[in-house]
């Protein structure tokens, strides 16, 4: 299983394209360089989105955003459910979850679904 968070979501995204896994947990990803610098440096959105490999090299797929997110759009997030079909979360006031402090919702749904694997 993997977690990414913000780019390595992204990054967790383009993994799973040619890779098998269990499953991923995507937190705040966006599939654009969102007009960034930085973003663009990292080469992940230079080549279109294989999003049937993307599902297709995993079981479970979780996606969870902040309804206030200040750096990445819901339109992204809709976006990404659209294509990958994943369990969705969207968490009120979490923002893009750089403070935040607790993640029970996280926790809970790794215990309910990688418990003993």
């Amino acid at each position: 299983m993997l977690v990414g968070w913000s780019s390595g979501a992204v990054a967790a995204m383009r993994y799973a394209e040619s890779n098998k896994i269990k499953g991923s947990i995507l937190i705040s990803p966006c599939y654009t360089d969102l007009g960034d610098d930085l973003e663009k440096q990292s080469g992940y959105y230079d080549k279109p989105w294989d999003w049937e490999s993307i599902k297709n090299n995993q079981t479970k797929i979780a996606l969870y955003y902040g309804d206030n997110d200040p750096y990445i759009s819901q339109e992204q997030f809709e976006f990404i459910t659209s294509k990958l079909n994943p369990s969705v979360s969207k968490i009120p006031r979490a923002g893009h979850f750089i403070d935040f402090l607790e993640f029970s919702e996280l926790l809970q749904y790794i215990k309910n679904n990688y418990k003993n694997r």
